[in-house]
């Protein structure tokens, strides 16, 4: 499996299982201090209620139809732009996030060579800010550079450590 396929499905369980992910109480402490996210407002255990959630959905669904326009601009020959998104309801910030992984990749027509460019960015929704993102690039998506809340970060495995504090309860 590529690495840039192993970071989706990484990234995807991390969604998926957003309030089942622990870190020990040491890590969890570095990663809030050096994330930065917003004062809580709720106790970690709380879930949220289902219309809570689904309002969620709704607005991360209707904010990511509105980003696509960029989709369905005409691309040059050997060009092609997709995009995916996960969105999260953290009761413990009372924000809904979504985590959007954009991918183009140029074909070189006369060699048949594929570049990709890959890019990850945590959004809170209600406020259309970018929290972070994260690059990879090249013919083998090799990781770039990250910054969750102006703090940089180097691999994927430190992505994925910031996104935490706002994809779990």
């Amino acid at each position: 499996m590529s690495a840039g396929k192993l970071a989706i499905w990484s990234l995807c369980a991390l969604l998926a299982a957003c309030d089942q992910v622990s870190l020990p109480a040491p890590a969890v402490a570095a990663v809030h201090a050096a994330a930065a996210p917003p004062a809580p407002v709720a106790e970690s255990g709380n879930k949220p209620s289902a219309e809570v959630q689904g309002k969620c959905d709704r607005e991360a669904r209707d904010w990511y139809e509105r980003q696509r326009d960029w989709e369905d601009a005409p691309n040059s020959t050997g060009v092609r732009v997709t995009s995916t998104y996960a969105n999260h309801y953290s009761a413990k910030f009372n924000r809904c996030y979504a985590v959007v992984d954009r991918s183009t990749s140029n074909t070189e027509l006369t060699s048949g060579e594929v570049t990709r460019l890959r890019t990850s960015t945590l959004t809170d929704v209600a406020a259309n800010r970018d929290i972070g993102t994260a690059h990879w690039s090249g013919t083998t998506e090799a990781f770039n550079q990250c910054q969750v809340n102006g703090t940089a970060c180097l691999s994927k495995e430190e992505w994925l450590a910031l996104l935490r504090p706002y994809l779990e309860e």
